[in-house]
């Protein structure tokens, strides 16, 4: 079953919100609620979250996880806790200004032109 939501980007400064699974995610889809008027940039996990990427006005982010499990992100604490720190892996990263929340990072988004947005999230455990 998906999970949606809705996050507000982190305006000003050209900084990025990062974007956090919730879900065993294999593909992930974003844009801009709304309007769909601004245009995107993002940062992905393939390249080390190095590249910046822009869609054209409107266009939707989608990402899908590469290799025999296709698996994007884990959510906090899918693998149980770790047996020397006893700590839940991945983490559980509460949500705040810049940071979606959740466990494993699988995006980094913000608006081109630094507006204050919001974006619909949609994880998906699908792998089509």
């Amino acid at each position: 079953m998906p999970n949606t939501r809705l996050v507000s980007l982190n305006a000003g400064a050209g900084q990025f919100t990062i974007i956090r699974a919730t879900i065993t995610t294999h593909t992930l889809t974003v844009f801009q609620n709304g309007t769909r008027s601004t245009q995107l940039q993002y940062k992905v996990r393939e390249d080390g979250f190095t590249n910046v990427y822009t869609t054209q006005v409107g266009d939707i982010i989608t990402e899908t996880g590469h290799g025999k499990s296709g698996l994007l992100g884990r959510p906090a604490g899918y693998n149980g806790p770790n047996p020397v720190t006893g700590l839940q892996e991945p983490p559980l990263v509460a949500a705040s200004a810049g940071d979606s929340g959740g466990g494993d990072k699988i995006l980094m988004v913000k608006s081109a032109d630094d507006s204050v947005i919001n974006v619909v999230v949609v994880e998906s455990e699908s792998e089509a």
